[in-house]
């Protein structure tokens, strides 16, 4: 019996030694674990200020190009003309448009809700004269001047840009710097639904812009133009009346 006993003591000493010397290993494998990491989170703390450098850069840019985009007068007067209904009140929503900063003289109807967007205060760079009529829904870039002559007629869905970019290399095609070319209509023009005017387009006096058209070359008077690009389809009579 004291044989057995002793015999169990040694393994029991044993037992404890195998136990102790596994419980004496994690820790070495847990501080090895932790070394490792140790200079990834060393490399990733100086990397905190740069990209909190980086994302007030941003958000300065940002607010910077708000800053310069934005028109109060033109968003309160024109905020209250989208409130009318379309096809109603177009003289009243004329005046709106004209508290907001637009060049339009008196006589000029906006049958519907018109969409300005361009740099700073592009509102002021539209001009309209007496007698035209410009329908729902048209939109006018305005990176530079639009001026629209008298008894103009300007369809639903219309479209007139100012603004293009140059041509660059196949890695970028379209430049980032916009060039801004004015738009003149002249007397008399109709521009039909859906239409497209391009930047440095002049429609001469009495012509017609058929419906979805594409125009990127200037017109002649008192032609009627159609297609995608436009071409001269006919010339129109009564020209001088």
């Amino acid at each position: 019996m004291a044989g057995l006993s002793k015999a169990a003591t040694h393994g029991g000493e044993r037992g404890a030694g195998a136990r102790g010397s596994e419980s004496t290993a994690r820790p070495v494998r847990g501080d090895r674990a932790r070394s490792e990491r140790a200079p990834q989170a060393e490399a990733a703390v100086p990397q905190r200020p740069a990209q909190r450098k980086r994302w007030v850069t941003r958000l300065w840019y940002e607010a910077d190009s708000l800053r310069g985009c934005f028109d109060p007068r033109a968003a309160f007067w024109i905020g209250w003309a989208r409130l009318l209904p379309d096809y109603a009140l177009a003289r009243v929503r004329a005046q709106l448009y004209r508290l907001g900063g637009c060049d339009l003289e008196r006589g000029v109807g906006l049958q519907g809700r018109v969409v300005l967007f361009g740099p700073g205060r592009g509102a002021r760079r539209l001009h309209v004269a007496a007698g035209t009529m410009v329908a729902p829904r048209v939109t006018f870039g305005l990176d530079a001047d639009i001026t629209i002559g008298r008894n103009v007629a300007i369809g639903p869905f219309a479209t007139l840009c100012t603004a293009t970019h140059a041509i660059g290399y196949g890695s970028r095609r379209m430049q980032l710097d916009v060039v801004p070319r004015p738009i003149l209509v002249e007397d008399g023009v109709w521009v039909g639904m859906g239409s497209l005017i391009l930047p440095g387009v002049t429609l001469g006096r009495g012509c017609v812009v058929a419906a979805g058209a594409v125009v990127s070359e200037s017109v002649p008077p008192n032609c009627l133009v159609a297609g995608n690009p436009a071409t001269v389809a006919g010339t129109l009579p009564f020209g001088d009346r």
